[in-house]
């Protein structure tokens, strides 16, 4: 789920209401929930619930001029026109939906004018929504509604049922064909990483691409884009080419780049590859008891620093 991105429309993650920082006396003044705000909970996605959602939101958008792109993230492997859809996915549920709107094939259906900004044509689709879904908010480059499930749950600390909500993420872009293209993974087998993970990973390999001095370019994983980190211009959007550049390999494409395993596979070195250094980092922060530093390597030196804070 996109964080609290639904908290200010009154709907909150069926989870947080079990977090001591956000209920009770020992809450955190600015993360504490306060239950006359609360009027629905958010819950997972079943599977068997994606296809009755594409009807209800796809029709909506369509007639804006474009259906949006559903194949992003681990829901988005259940769409017809996934990728990967042939391989099959392991997911079972999902805690949100992601669909990729084209901002600027939907524009002259809400009546905005020729120049309209990104901004502009996303709040102009936060008022077309809000005539069929009463919970919206919207964030960043995205718009946010909760759909109804047509049930309720019990929440003990509240004394009280609630509706239950499905959330579903619209990022609204000038580019969301090949945005969407970064975030189609490959779920046929179970992995140990999840698709953050493997976004992380194509930011530690880009702060390092092959002929150029380390850091010259980052890694815009929400657009689609790599960017150069000093001019914060876009050199690429496509994400075949994205891979060639990373491997320094021609043969490279998006399948190179669809799972960690996949990268690593590719890698020399797997995950001990030097360019991987910031993604071992943050690998060891989420997941301690799956890494143990080798005494006297780069990483271990870089561990003892950081415990001394040097």
């Amino acid at each position: 789920m996109s964080g609290y991105a639904l908290e200010p429309a009154g709907l909150y993650g069926i989870e947080e209401f079990s977090k001591p920082e956000r209920m009770g006396d020992s809450a955190k003044p600015k993360k504490k929930i306060n239950p006359e705000s609360v009027q629905g909970v958010i819950v997972r996605i079943p599977k068997s619930e994606f296809s009755k959602i594409v009807q209800k939101v796809e029709p909506l958008l369509k007639h804006l001029g474009h259906g949006g792109f559903w194949t992003s993230g681990s829901a988005g492997s259940w769409h017809p026109t996934h990728r990967y859809k042939d391989l099959g996915s392991v997911k079972t549920s999902a805690g949100d939906i992601d669909i990729h709107l084209p901002s600027q094939e939907i524009r002259q259906k809400l009546g905005l004018p020729v120049g309209s900004d990104d901004s502009q044509i996303r709040s102009a689709l936060k008022t077309y929504l809000q005539k069929y879904f009463h919970h919206i908010h919207a964030t960043g480059e995205q718009v946010h509604l909760g759909m109804p499930t047509g049930y309720s749950i019990n929440v003990p600390s509240l004394g009280k049922e609630l509706p239950a909500f499905y959330q579903v993420d619209i990022p609204t872009t000038e580019h969301a064909a090949t945005t969407v293209r970064h975030h189609e993974h490959e779920y046929a087998q179970d992995y140990d990483w999840d698709g953050q993970d493997q976004q992380m990973a194509l930011s530690s390999l880009i702060n390092s691409l092959p002929g150029h001095p380390e850091k010259t370019h980052l890694y815009y994983g929400f657009g689609g884009a790599l960017k150069h980190r000093g001019t914060g211009e876009v050199q690429e959007r496509d994400i075949d080419a994205i891979a060639k550049r990373i491997f320094n390999n021609p043969a490279a494409d998006q399948d190179w780049l669809s799972t960690v395993d996949r990268i690593l596979h590719h890698l020399p070195g797997g995950l001990n590859n030097p360019r991987l250094s910031q993604f071992r980092d943050d690998m060891q922060k989420k997941y301690p008891d799956r890494f143990q530093i080798q005494e006297n390597t780069v990483d271990w030196f870089k561990s003892i620093r950081s415990k001394l804070g040097l």
